[in-house]
């Protein structure tokens, strides 16, 4: 076998590695995509149900839980507020306990429940456990936001200005035509989920 037979050999080895690989990657990343995907509308279903629940708990008692409207986002990853919308929709502790008397009254005086919420819910730790206390997306990110139209004076919009630029930029138009946005911001400051129509 001469040189140039042996080089051409080696020349289809190579090939064939290369698109190997190319494919391989290829794959890789459509599978990637396709998670994200699914990841993505599983966060939004989630974020829906979050909605629908405060306008129960709205129907019910004549209007949102005390903690919500005090600023206009309300950062789920801050100052217990978790905490305080898994009380409020669940009508129990994180625990599963009953609520005090003290956070019956401030939160939900007939303990009902508009919520359940599942494992998926909850902000996994790097060694698997679940804090019970602290939502997440479907993603694990528990940069959860709402924001409320009552808290801005407005009947059924919510002005576009309001949200960070990320999530601006996905947004036709100059208002969200909804009165509850729930939205997260991944942590790479990349990601993000509504739970309404990003052209509105």
């Amino acid at each position: 076998m001469n040189s140039s037979s042996r080089a051409f050999g080696l020349v289809r080895v190579l090939t064939i590695i290369f698109v190997a690989g190319l494919f391989g990657g290829l794959i890789a990343v459509g599978v990637i995509l396709h998670r994200n995907a699914g990841l993505t509308a599983r966060t939004r279903i989630q974020f829906i149900q979050y909605e629908s629940a405060l306008k129960a708990y709205c129907h019910e008692y004549g209007e949102m839980p005390p903690f919500i409207g005090q600023e206009e986002i309300l950062y789920l990853n801050r100052d217990g507020n978790s905490e305080l919308l898994i009380k409020a929709l669940s009508g129990r502790n994180p625990d599963g306990s009953q609520l005090s008397q003290q956070d019956k009254d401030y939160l939900n005086p007939f303990a009902k429940k508009f919520y359940t919420f599942a494992d998926s819910d909850f902000f996994r730790r790097k060694n698997g456990s679940l804090d019970r206390s602290q939502l997440a997306d479907a993603f694990n990110n528990p940069n959860i936001c709402i924001i409320l139209e009552s808290a801005l004076d407005n009947d059924t919009t919510i002005p576009k200005a309001l949200l960070p630029q990320i999530v601006q930029r996905e947004i036709v138009g100059d208002l969200l035509n909804t009165q509850i946005v729930i939205f997260s911001v991944g942590t790479d400051s990349k990601t993000t989920v509504l739970n309404c129509a990003k052209n509105k």
